[in-house]
């Protein structure tokens, strides 16, 4: 019953429902349409960790990992990285403009940073997210190239003044190694015969003074070299793995979820509004309702007689076969069961207000009552407006 009950009451007030959806679907459709499009585009970058940063605990790896991550997502973020971004595009935005279209993730369980760039023209958010990693990449080989930068500088030039001094040095040689031009020299023992013991002495300095820098720059080399390796282990740094494309469709306002939404959040909205003026609604329309306000039984159920004409209301004479002067007789019967014990001998017919059909009921139950062989008699009490006598066209 409780759901024939909500599915007449739905379908009594059906128009609302549907009045619901449609303006509340059609005012989220129109807000839709009319506001700028944004898109979305996603560049991926991978963590290429340092292989001295591992360690043999797989736990203080896995924390090391996540802290570089989100070092990493914080950097990426800060006013140098968005200033140079924003140089390199020549875009008319502030640092702070900008940071607010960024949005940097890091995946659960993967060394991959993804940079998620939002803005009203596709082209433009894809060249943003792939310009913020190439600044951010080269920013970062800096800062780590700067923890070496001294020593290895200091090696460099070390290593360019000892080669500088084996090519003085060995020049020198040459030049006292050639006494006299190669047409005079008919030998290597001729031209060994020709050395002074002066230049042997001078040759034999220059020697050892080659071998030292020979030396210097062997150690310059191996330094040097083992600072380069140790930069190389030590320096973690990020590497693109997929470029950001243009992306065409909008990842809002979404029109149709939203103007869908809307419709349903309208109908449900129409919806409560029905069920709530049905709950303050505390008229009697039928029997049943007379029976959850009054714990009553009804005795019966007449339908509207649809003439007007005073006279014609007396259905139960003129259409003794009527259902509805059926009614009426049905009604007689039960109003005798309900005195059933101490006799029906007078009763009062009245209402709440006026046009309800007292006058049309009293008149029937008085003929219906009448032909089963009892005297009525139907007094009509109502001062202001009587009906009964021209109901029965008696003056």
């Amino acid at each position: 019953m409780e759901i024939k009950k909500y599915t007449a009451l739905i379908w009594q007030w059906a128009w609302l429902i549907i009045l619901g959806v449609v303006v509340a679907g059609g005012a989220a459709y129109i807000v839709n349409k009319n506001i700028t499009p944004v898109y979305s585009a996603n560049a991926k970058l991978l963590i290429d960790e340092a292989p001295g940063s591992e360690s043999g605990n797989e736990y203080a790896q896995i924390l090391t990992a996540q802290r570089l991550s989100q070092t990493y997502m914080q950097i990426m973020k800060t006013t140098p990285v968005l200033e140079e971004t924003i140089d390199r595009l020549n875009l008319s935005l502030t640092p702070g403009q900008l940071a607010g279209k960024v949005q940097v993730s890091a995946p659960d369980d993967t060394q991959i940073l993804v940079i998620r760039i939002e803005d009203t023209d596709p082209v433009r958010a894809a060249e943003i997210a792939n310009m913020l990693g190439t600044v951010f990449i080269e920013l970062n080989q800096a800062r780590e190239s700067l923890r070496y930068a001294e020593p290895i500088a200091n090696w460099e030039t070390r290593l360019e003044d000892a080669s500088d001094s084996i090519t003085e040095i060995e020049t020198q040689l040459n030049r006292l190694s050639v006494s006299e031009t190669p047409e005079d020299v008919a030998s290597e023992d001729v031209a060994s015969e020709e050395i002074t013991p002066e230049e042997m002495a001078a040759i034999s300095l220059l020697q050892t003074q080659l071998n030292e820098a020979q030396i210097r720059y062997t150690e310059a080399f191996n330094n040097l070299n083992s600072l380069q390796v140790s930069q190389a282990k030590e320096s973690s740094n990020l590497v693109p793995i997929e470029p950001a494309v243009p992306n065409n469709n909008p990842i809002r306002p979404r029109t149709s979820t939203n103007t869908l939404l809307a419709a349903v959040v309208g109908g449900m909205l129409a919806l409560g509004i029905i069920f709530l003026i049905e709950y303050l609604d505390d008229t009697i329309k039928n029997p049943n309702d007379v029976t959850e306000s009054t714990n009553l039984t009804t005795l019966g159920a007449i339908a509207v007689i649809p003439n007007e004409n005073p006279p014609d209301r007396l259905i139960t004479h003129i259409t003794p076969r009527d259902p509805i002067s059926e009614a009426y007789r049905v009604l007689r019967t039960n109003l005798g069961f309900s005195a059933v014990d101490g006799g029906l001998n007078s009763m009062l017919i009245t209402s709440s207000s006026p046009g309800e059909g007292k006058s049309t009921t009293t008149a029937n139950l008085a003929i219906v009552m009448a032909q089963t062989g009892k005297r009525v008699i139907l007094i009509d009490a109502d001062m202001r407006r009587p009906m009964q006598h021209k109901i029965f066209e008696v003056t």
